[in-house]
Formats: C-alpha cells, sequence, structure tokens
C-alpha cells in the first residue's frame, strides 16, 4: 500500500512543470526503500539509482550527502544479491560521504561501519572485518544501549567468530542480547541480530 501510494503521487508530482526534482529523488529513494521492503530486488536498484542519477545532476556528482541515503540502501540491495564487490565499494563511497558530515562517535556512521564490516565478513576478509567492525563498536564509546549499538555489536560477535576467536564472540554475543533485551520488547523482531549471533 506504501509503495502504491508513492508511485501514484510521484506519477502525480513528475507531472507538474514547476516540481522540484529534490523532491523526486527523495520519492525514488523512499520507493526503492520500499520494493527492497517487499524483495522486489530488480526494481529497487532501477528506483535508487534513478534517485542517485537525479542527485548527480544536481550536484555536479554523487560524492555529497544528499547522495549518502541512497546509496547506503542500494549498497545492502547489491549485498542480498551477492554482489558483494558492488556493495563494499558503494557502501565505502557513502561511508566517506558521511565522515565530512558526522562526527566519529555518530551511530548512523559507525552502523554503516559495521555494515561494511559485514561485508567483508561475507566476503571472507575476516582479519579486515573484524578491524573495521571493532573500531565502530569503539568509536562509539560508551554509547547507553539503543538499537544501533545492539546492531553492531552483534556483527562484531559474528567478525570475532569468524575470526577464529568463539570465545570471544560468544561474550561480545550474549553482551548484545542483554542489551536488546532492555531496548526492545519480547519478540521484536530486533532482536533478531543479536539472538543469531548469540546462537552461531
Amino acid at each position: 500500500e506504501a509503495l502504491n501510494g508513492r508511485l501514484e503521487t510521484l506519477h502525480g508530482v513528475e507531472k507538474r512543470p514547476a516540481t522540484r526534482p529534490e523532491l523526486i529523488a527523495a520519492y525514488w529513494n523512499s520507493i526503492g526503500g520500499d520494493y527492497a521492503k517487499l524483495g522486489h530486488l530488480d526494481e529497487a536498484e532501477a528506483a535508487l539509482r534513478k534517485s542517485l542519477a537525479i542527485w548527480a545532476k544536481l550536484q555536479g556528482s554523487n560524492d555529497e550527502w544528499d547522495s549518502a541515503d541512497p546509496m547506503l540502501t542500494l549498497a545492502d540491495i547489491l549485498r542480498w544479491q551477492g554482489r558483494l564487490a558492488e556493495a563494499e565499494a558503494t557502501m565505502r563511497h557513502a561511508i566517506a560521504i558521511e565522515e565530512k558530515h558526522e562526527p566519529p562517535s555518530s551511530g548512523w556512521l559507525n552502523r554503516d561501519r559495521s555494515s561494511l564490516g559485514d561485508v567483508l565478513r561475507l566476503e571472507h576478509r575476516y582479519a579486515e572485518a573484524l578491524r573495521e567492525t571493532a573500531a565502530a563498536v569503539a568509536a562509539r564509546g560508551g554509547a547507553k544501549p539503543d538499537p544501533i549499538q545492539c546492531l553492531i555489536i552483534a556483527r562484531l560477535s559474528l567478525a570475532q567468530l569468524e575470526a577464529g576467536d568463539p570465545r570471544a564472540a560468544r561474550a561480545t554475543a550474549a553482551d548484545s542480547v542483554s542489551m536488546a533485551r532492555t531496548v526492545f520488547p519480547r519478540g521484536h523482531l530486533n532482536l533478531s541480530t543479536p539472538l543469531l549471533a548469540l546462537g552461531r
């Protein structure tokens, strides 16, 4: 329903000559996210590339802040499609943009650095994955329990496991589960990643 509503609205705004291209780029970004959540990955990729094309035309490149969000969603789609080298390159590009605008302790920046670590893990580059993910956890320092921190710590556990340290991985996963249970109610979807890490 959300996707159909957005497509219908986009169709209307594209007809208006006075519509600002930034608005159309934002719509394509949201439509790409909707397609991704429905598992329609090819359609999601096409929508996000339309968003990025508009931003590149407006900004002269895709190296500015407004391109980071569609780029990160595109990187996730590429990962889900198994296109890991493309996902890594896209994610690194987006993170470089974020680093120009976010403080080093930013939850969003370090969430995305841990996501890059996860891609490196899937590429079997375990030492690099561990360094990137551990750096993301360290950068947030003593951040209070929040959804982002639960996810980052769970990803660190998986990196530790794949790097050959199951004892550390288990302790880290247990910390992630414990934190997640203070943040989310029982049965919440976001408990799944910490629990998966502990299960592994």
